[in-house]
């Protein structure tokens, strides 16, 4: 066996290029995001803003709206912060390693969450209409 010798690297630049390397491999996702980012803000902002001016609300037009606001935490915020995760591999405040992690996973499951209750309302309207039409 020979003795392994390390190079004399600052961990500093070696985080750096590092971080290069693997934004250079994910180009391809990166400009995707990007270019998903504003339209998908700003088709759930008009969703928001249209729908929001309804006078009349019905539990379709309020689960609508929540999802389009779940969404739009995702495309404003989540989507952004995924982009930079990627140029930015080493996390350097505690505040980034709790707020990344809990604003991807909950937005995500709250979109889940909210296509479920849509889909379960839906079923009650289709399946048991007169009964959902009292209850509304």
């Amino acid at each position: 066996m020979e003795n392994a010798t390390c190079l004399p690297v600052p961990q500093d630049t070696l985080n750096a290029l590092l971080d290069r390397t693997y934004a250079r491999q994910m180009f391809p996702v990166i400009v995707y995001l990007l270019v998903l980012c504003p339209v998908g803000a700003l088709g759930n902002l008009l969703v928001i803003l249209v729908n929001g001016a309804r006078r009349n609300k019905s539990s379709s037009t309020c689960f609508i709206l929540a999802l389009a606001g779940a969404d739009f935490l995702i495309s404003a915020v989540v989507v952004p912060m995924k982009v930079f995760s990627y140029y930015h591999i080493t996390y350097t405040s505690d505040a980034w390693c709790k707020i990344n992690p809990y604003l991807t996973t909950a937005s995500v499951l709250s979109s889940t969450f909210l296509l479920i209750a849509i889909t379960a309302d839906r079923f009650y309207a289709v399946y048991w209409p007169v009964q959902y039409l009292s209850v509304k």
